[in-house]
């Protein structure tokens, strides 16, 4: 088996689009043989760069084959994140976005990390990651942090109840997580017009669940 072979096969037993980084096959094959011929792939669209060192292989859109990504931009902040120890959280406007405290998707994918400022541009997409202070990379990686993150973007008073209960439902989390996470939310130095909101929800859900 050739080296290109290996190099296939590893790409194959990938999920199709997901980003992964050149060195993990150095185990597999010589580190000059698997640049030789992850440089011949690219060059046959095989799969596409994505940054020094990070490549991905394309693949067709569900609805419209004939339209090809190269990745997902979430996918890429992740396995970055993760190559370098960094903490990673999606910016405010995007966390809002997410569990529907807005409804128009950001223009531009932003991630905050406490890592350098990056930029990854791939296909007609591109990623930013900001290095952003402690403060806002608070609970990273946690259902509370994307809500909180939400909050500081978006104001309380664009909010109604069935917003927050939107925004629970899309953290797939439970009652019992959704009580701790108001609670922890109410030691956050929150507008007051957020601390007031957030409260008549607790009050509502407790009612809820009582019924």
């Amino acid at each position: 088996m050739t080296t290109q072979d290996i190099v296939l096969h590893y790409i194959d037993n990938l999920e199709r689009g997901a980003p992964f980084y050149i060195d993990e096959l150095y185990e597999l094959a010589p580190k000059g043989s698997v640049q030789n011929a992850m440089g011949k792939l690219a060059r046959s669209g095989k799969v596409v760069r994505v940054s020094r060192g990070m490549y991905a292989a394309p693949k067709p859109l569900p609805s419209v084959p004939s339209i090809v990504i190269t990745t997902n931009p979430d996918e890429i902040a992740k396995l970055w994140a993760k190559k370098h120890g960094y903490r990673l959280a999606s910016q405010g406007f995007e966390a809002a976005y997410k569990i529907g405290f807005q409804t128009q998707a950001p223009v531009r994918t932003v991630y905050w990390s406490d890592g350098p400022t990056r930029e990854f541009t791939f296909g007609n997409a591109t990623l930013f990651i900001r290095r952003a202070s402690s403060k806002k990379l608070k609970f990273s990686g946690q259902a509370l942090g994307v809500l909180l993150r939400a909050i500081y973007a978006t104001n309380a008073d664009a909010i109604e109840m069935k917003d927050l209960q939107t925004a629970f439902n899309r953290l797939s989390i439970t009652s019992i997580e959704m009580a701790r996470m108001l609670k922890q939310l109410q030691e956050e130095p929150l507008p007051k017009k957020w601390i007031s909101k957030l409260n008549s929800f607790g009050k509502l859900s407790t009612q809820w669940l009582d019924d």
